[in-house]
Order: structure tokens, then sequence, then C-alpha cells
């Protein structure tokens, strides 16, 4: 190997190391979001294993870990919006079961809202009328589903 093709991997493991601190260091929202799209670099299988030998790695896959294991676990003890207490598991299967659960219920009660807006429109559309003028109801916006 030349030393070219070494200092290239050099960069490229400091520049990994670089995205994944400013991950790590930004907010939770824009963190996801920007961890979404980079995901990419980040190593896999024995790769990774390899680069968290090294606390440039290593240190921001634990505060990611950290900040996605808050979220996970404020997600899941917010009973006032899914209606009922959902812990979140430390079992690695038991965790995977649990997102999956949480993504058919965000997806289930996002469904009932646009089937309640769909069902609305064409009332309206029968009635040429808003159905604010029908009916007395608050103006807005409402999610009634699971509360």
């Amino acid at each position: 190997m030349n030393k070219d093709a070494i200092n290239m991997d050099q960069s490229q493991a400091a520049n990994s190391a670089q995205t994944l601190q400013s991950l790590a260091s930004g907010p939770s929202s824009s963190s996801v979001a920007k961890l979404s799209g980079s995901s990419r670099c980040i190593p896999s299988d024995k790769d990774f294993h390899f680069y968290y030998n090294f606390d440039e790695f290593k240190n921001p896959i634990q505060e990611i870990t950290k900040k996605s294991q808050s979220m996970l676990e404020t997600i899941g003890t917010s009973a006032h919006g899914w209606g009922k207490e959902m812990p979140f598991t430390e079992d690695v299967y038991d965790a995977y079961d649990w997102l999956v659960n949480v993504n058919d219920e965000l997806f289930e009660r996002f469904d009932v809202s646009v089937e309640e807006f769909q069902t609305i429109r064409r009332k309206e559309g029968e009635t040429e009328k808003p159905i604010s003028t029908l009916q007395d109801s608050e103006n807005g916006f409402q999610l009634v589903y699971g509360i």
C-alpha cells in the first residue's frame, strides 16, 4: 500500500469522525435527519468493530446512542399521545418489535386522520359550503382519534 492510499484512508476516517461528532452535538430533530442522510458513511460489520477501537469514532457513536435511547424512551413514556404507556425496552429483539408497533400505531392514526379529512372534503363538495359553516364547531383541525 502506498502513502497516498494510507493518507486517503486516514482522511476518510477523520471526515467520518467529524461527521459523527457534528451529528451528536446538533439538536435532536436535525440530528435524526442528518443521521438518516449520512448513514452511508458509517461503517458496518467488521469495519464498524475496527473503527470502534478508536475514540474519535467511539465517542460520537456513544453520544448518538445515548440521544437515540433517550428519544425512544421519551416516545414510549408519552402516554398522553398514545393513550397508553409503551415503555421502550433494552432487549434488541424486543426493541425491534416495539419500534414496529409504534410505527404501526403512528401510521394507523395518520390513516384515520386522512380518512376523516377526506370525508369532510366530500361533504363540503356535495354541499358546496365549507363544513365549518354547516356545523357549529371550532375552526381548525382537530385530531380526535385516540384521545
